[in-house]
This record gives structure tokens, C-alpha cells and sequence, in this order.
């Protein structure tokens, strides 16, 4: 890459007080920041510097899997007026790209067809054979939540770029849409960064001059040294470790060595590392839907999320949360089973009724299963009803399973579900339980008869 140029000691900490002064503007401007707010402003830094370089990084993935993992298209989400355009125009500053880089999407395409021009033109853009990232403004949620155009435009782009062989130029844009909507495939094809928290109104006279300040003030110079430093990285590869991963997603951390880099910034100017550093990649998709199911949950009425005894899952009617009418044309159905992770859906999202796996959904939104003693309480009334004609030896309680129950299938749930709290064995249709293992689950103790009691 003919493109770079070292920079001295006192060039590089200007501009790592320049990206502090921007960061701390975020800080002070916005309510309720902290510091993992801060690491999403640096984390989108992070991205911008390594597009000219991620269709390097993709070629030296080990797989197919990981390729997918390092993504072509970065969506900067939250509601209006949290800065997320300022963030751009800076980015676009720091790597001096003119503001012809610079788009607006609603200005894309114009008549019937403009909103899939608009996402025709993006396409022709990523086709290109060049490294310079294609910076969008005000994606809206139709782009997200309409099949043909987000998901097609990122799958398209992505599988056209599996087997990298020639440049690509990168996606870099900002949405207002509330959730991350995408289909599974698109959402890990692509990197989501939430930027969702509105300036305070006492700040908007402020804010603005202190940004343009510091916009005036930014340049491309720890860029041109970045762009050197990357390049020696890729150049003697071989030394350097490409595919580290994030421990929470199983994902490439595609940024690593840039953070590397950063971290040799900080050094060499003799400067802390702050505390917005991100050192791992987000996941940011992942928490933003999973918020949006777990608010759905809590305000749901009683009988929207149906309990099934038999499978142990779970059932939504969808009917409910189309009442309110469909936005840009989708039903809002459809942007909540685009929504959730596929980890907690049982068979597929057609139809009315979502099937969902009880114990994964609650891990999913982190909240406590209210159906978690459901089958441990069924075995416990059974046993204190039965307990004179339960058999019994010195070790084990045998509890005949399907005396229990109500069919077959719920054998093979009760199983499952109890799998996650004891430790039983099966003989035939008895669950054979430690006698003490089993008193201690169920918070009861074992009634002994007068001749046990004296000799105990």
C-alpha cells in the first residue's frame, strides 16, 4: 500500500489528546455516560483505521466460518441526536477522506424506485477496488428490516468476498433505528455499535463549538503512522497472531492488532491507557436484541407467553404485537423474531406461534426462569404424598418417573430439566436419586420411624 508515513513522538500524542478531548465531549455532554460508552466511541476509531486493511485480515482467516466473522459493514445505532453523525464526520477527518466520501442515505436515489436504488448504489460502491471506507448517514429501518435490502445487500457483498483476492472498500454508516433487526446471517456478517444516549439540552449551544474546535484541530497524521505500522504487521505476518478471539462470542477480535498498535501509542508517549479502551470486540447486536425481547417480556399480559408442561417450551402469539400496525411496510412481528437468537427458537419463525426453549430464553435475557422448579416441584408433592410407598435403600430413593407424569414426551422433560439441577441415574422407568443428593435439592428431610430416630 503506497500510503503512509511515520510520525514523531509529539505528533502522535497531539492526536491521542485530540481523540481524548473528543471522547471526554461525549462524556461531558451526554447523561449517564461511562466508560464502556467512551470504548464504543474508540472502538468505532478502531474500525475505521483497519478498513483499508480488513480485506488482508479476512485473507489470512483460517476458515470460511472465520472469514464471515470480520465484517465488511459497520452500523453505528441509537436515537437521534446522540452524536452518531459527529462521530462519522470526525472518522472521515482522522483518515482524510474528502467529504465527497461523506453520503447522506435518504439523497441516494430519487423517484419510485429510490429505495432500492439507494441500495443499489451502495452495492456498486462495496464492488469497487479500493480501500476507502463508503461513510452513510441515517440508514432507516427499512434497510434492516427489509429483506431485500439489508440482508441481501450484506450476504451479497460478503459470500462475493469469501475468497478475497482484490480490495474492498468498506461500509461505515449511521441508523436511528431502535433495534438491530437484522436476519442471523446478516446480523454476524456485519459489526453493530450502539450509540444511544441524547445530549443534554443545556449542552446543545456548547457542545457544537467545542466539537468544531476539535474538528478543525484533527487530521489524518496518526493515520498515515497507523497505516505504516499495519503494514509491517502484515508484512512480516508470520510474527503477529490474526486470529485471537473474543471469549464472550466466540468471534475473531478482527481489531486485535489494532489495538496492539494503539497500545504501543500509549506507551511510547509515556501516556495511560484510558479507561474507554476497548480491548475486545462488542457485542452490541447481541445485547440490543436481546433488551428489546427481555422489555417485550416484562410488559407482556399473562397470556401472551404460553408455559407448555409437556415440551417444557414456550409459546408466543405474534397476533398481539402487530396491533399497533406495521412501520415502513414490515410487521413489527417480523422485527422481533429477526431479533432473536437462534440459540432460543425451537423449530423455525414461519406462522403465528414462536416456539422457544424456556431455559435458553431466560439465559438469553439474563433473567431468573420462573418455570426453573416447575418439574422439581412435581417430584417433590409426589413424593411427599407417596413418600411410605416410595422404595428406599441406604444410598438411593427410587421414584417411579411415570407415575408422575402425563405423557411420554414429558418423561423426556422432566429429564432435561432436572439434568440442570441433580445428578440421577435412569433404570428403566425409575430415576434413581443419592438419597442425601436428593433431600438437599428438595429442601426436605427424610421422616424416619421411631427405631431410625433413637439409634440416629
Amino acid at each position: 500500500m503506497n500510503f503512509g508515513e511515520f510520525q514523531d513522538k509529539e505528533t502522535i500524542r497531539k492526536a491521542l489528546v485530540l481523540i481524548d478531548r473528543f471522547i471526554k465531549t461525549f462524556e461531558d455532554y451526554l447523561p449517564k455516560y461511562n466508560d464502556r460508552y467512551g470504548q464504543r466511541i474508540m472502538e468505532a476509531i478502531f474500525y475505521a483505521y483497519t478498513s483499508p486493511f480488513l480485506y488482508e485480515i479476512k485473507r489470512l482467516a483460517r476458515t470460511k466460518e472465520e472469514r464471515h466473522d470480520i465484517p465488511q459493514f459497520l452500523f453505528i445505532g441509537g436515537v437521534g441526536g446522540s452524536g452518531k453523525s459527529s462521530l462519522i464526520k470526525m472518522l472521515s477527518k482522522m483518515l482524510g477522506i474528502s467529504d465527497l466520501a461523506y453520503h447522506n442515505y435518504s439523497e441516494l436515489g430519487e423517484g419510485t424506485r429510490a429505495k432500492s436504488d439507494r441500495v443499489k448504489t451502495i452495492e456498486a460502491w462495496v464492488s469497487e477496488e479500493n480501500v476507502y471506507p463508503v461513510i452513510v448517514d441515517e440508514v432507516p429501518l427499512e434497510f434492516f428490516t427489509n429483506p431485500s435490502y439489508g440482508r441481501e445487500l450484506i450476504l451479497t457483498t460478503s459470500n462475493n468476498k469469501i475468497d478475497v483476492v482484490k480490495p474492498f472498500p468498506v461500509v461505515i454508516a449511521t441508523t436511528n433505528a431502535d433495534s438491530y433487526s437484522l436476519p442471523t446471517e446478516a446480523r454476524r456478517r456485519s459489526y453493530y455499535l450502539k450509540i444511544n444516549k441524547v445530549f443534554k439540552n443545556e449542552s446543545r449551544k456548547e457542545s457544537p463549538l467545542v466539537y468544531k474546535e476539535i474538528y478543525e484541530s484533527m487530521n489524518n497524521s496518526l493515520f498515515l503512522d497507523f497505516v505504516m505500522r499495519m503494514a509491517q504487521r502484515l508484512e512480516n505476518k508470520e510474527d503477529y497472531e490474526w486470529n485471537n478471539f473474543t471469549e464472550e462470542s466466540s468471534k475473531v477480535d478482527f481489531l486485535y492488532q489494532s489495538r496492539e498498535i494503539f497500545k504501543d501509542y500509549y506507551k511510547m508517549c509515556e501516556m495511560p491507557l484510558p479507561r474507554y479502551f476497548p480491548t475486545s470486540r462488542y457485542q452490541d447486536d447481541y445485547e440490543t436484541n436481546q433488551e428489546k425481547w427481555k422489555k417485550l417480556y416484562k410488559r407482556a399480559r399473562d397470556d401472551e407467553f404460553i408455559f407448555d408442561e409437556i415440551s417444557g417450551n414456550m409459546y408466543i402469539n405474534t397476533i398481539s404485537l402487530d396491533e399497533n400496525g406495521q412501520r415502513y411496510g414490515i410487521k413489527e412481528s417480523e422485527i422481533y423474531k429477526q431479533a432473536l437468537d437462534q440459540i432460543v427458537v425451537v423449530g423455525t419463525l414461519s406462522g403465528i406461534d414462536i416456539e422457544l426453549d424456556t431455559i435458553e430464553f431466560f439465559k438469553w435475557l439474563d433473567i431468573e426462569n420462573p418455570y426453573k422448579d416447575y418439574y422439581k416441584n412435581m417430584i417433590k408433592n409426589y413424593y411427599l404424598t407417596n413418600e411410605k410407598q416410595i422404595r428406599k435403600d441406604n444410598e438411593s430413593i427410587y421414584i417411579p418417573i411415570k407415575e408422575i407424569t402425563k405423557s411420554k414426551d414429558q418423561i423426556e422433560t422432566i429429564k432435561t430439566w432436572i439434568s440442570y439441577d441433580v445428578d440421577y441415574k435412569n433404570e428403566g422407568n425409575k430415576l434413581i436419586f443419592d438419597k442425601d443428593t436428593f433431600y438437599k435439592w428438595l429442601d426436605i428431610s427424610e421422616k424416619k420411624n421411631f427405631l431410625k430416630r433413637f439409634f440416629s
